[in-house]
């Protein structure tokens, strides 16, 4: 269905100048513009942002989604995912250190996120997943990719999200834990969104690499 389709992006900030790069992938209905607000959140300093944008468009205006309902209780992830490693080699690593990269996912994107870890075989600086969930939770499957078992990992999910659960955040870290040494699971007060007190932490996080 998306055969040699790519994706489109938007970069904000100076690729060229930039020594850290931070991809942002959207949640259902979104689309590349959709948390522009963040980088003014985070301010990290020497760094770009790249916001893919999900390939699936949604009824709505500039509204997109990563993945579409195949049959009842069936998704298709595979097209997707094939599309953001491609992007990932072809836009990311061909410019940064992949220890440079840091991938974050909201929502929908926290599913990527997950999805992304399994199969990324470059190490990445830290993989942030926010508001999401896991797939395939009851399969004995790989997790986590064998490059990624110390990437920093952080899943961050608000306590009254009434949207995804914050259970699904937690069934996440236990699954991940049993395969990477570096994952942690931090629950703030609020409900669907990306919390202030997570923001403070990850930018901490990412800029103390650098010091």
């Amino acid at each position: 269905m998306l055969k040699d389709k790519k994706l489109d992006y938007r970069v904000v900030g100076n690729i060229k100048s930039s020594r850290i790069c931070l991809v942002f992938i959207h949640g259902w209905g979104g689309d590349k513009n959709s948390f522009v607000k963040v980088v003014d959140s985070f301010n990290v300093e020497s760094s770009v942002w790249f916001m893919p944008q999900g390939p699936y468009k949604i009824d709505k205006k500039n509204s997109y989604s990563w993945t579409y309902e195949i049959s009842p209780g069936k998704f298709e992830r595979d097209e997707p995912i094939k599309m953001l490693l491609e992007f990932f080699d072809s836009q990311i690593f061909s410019k940064f250190n992949s220890k440079d990269v840091f991938l974050f996912g909201f929502s929908q994107g926290g599913l990527v996120c997950y999805e992304m870890i399994k199969l990324l075989d470059k190490p990445l600086g830290g993989v942030f997943p926010i508001g999401g969930f896991m797939s395939g939770v009851k399969k004995n499957i790989i997790r986590v990719h064998p490059n990624q078992s110390s990437t920093p990992i952080v899943i961050g999910h608000g306590d009254q999200d009434e949207v995804i659960s914050v259970e699904e955040s937690k069934i996440a870290h236990k699954l991940i834990s049993k395969e990477n040494s570096n994952v942690s699971l931090d629950i703030y007060k609020g409900g669907h969104k990306i919390g202030l007190s997570y923001i403070r932490k990850i930018k901490k996080l990412i800029e103390s690499k650098y010091k």
